[in-house]
């Protein structure tokens, strides 16, 4: 994430990143920001995308308000909220206030797309090693049953 991209007069930066207590069947959010090709991942549970020096996403174009729009994990999904943004976000050509977001879904801010892609799972990623989706499903399950006594 140290990479900066300056097309078209913006580029895309890592902001300060909090760190928060993630759900056990959390997901990483995996963007490809456009134009330019950049790759982030959102490891927290809310992510602020934007112009200002404390966004999580800083996208440094005029079109783009300070606080644009919010990336946000609710209920085992990956939402876009708009923030009240000037111009507006798009999912997939459509204006939107807010959306749930899936893979290859493309989400317009400004001049700037922001391609959603598959996430890694958290416990999996730390292990440094892949996990089948079925396993994955099976731990989040088993991290919210009580334990035998």
């Amino acid at each position: 994430m140290d990479e900066q991209l300056r097309p078209h007069d913006a580029h895309f930066a890592p902001g300060p990143h909090t760190e928060l207590h993630l759900p056990p069947a959390f997901l990483p959010l995996r963007l490809r920001l456009q134009p330019g090709n950049v790759r982030l991942e959102v490891k927290q549970v809310a992510a602020v995308v934007g112009r200002h020096s404390q966004a999580d996403v800083r996208v440094l174009a005029p079109e783009v308000s300070r606080r644009h729009c919010q990336l946000a994990f609710r209920d085992g999904q990956w939402l876009v909220l708009d923030l009240q943004s000037l111009n507006g976000i798009y999912v997939n050509g459509d204006r939107v206030r807010e959306a749930v977001l899936h893979d290859g879904d493309r989400v317009r801010v400004a001049a700037c797309t922001l391609i959603i892609e598959r996430g890694t799972p958290v416990h999996a990623a730390v292990r440094g090693r892949k996990t089948d989706p079925q396993i994955q499903v099976l731990r989040s399950i088993a991290d919210v049953l009580p334990e035998a006594s």
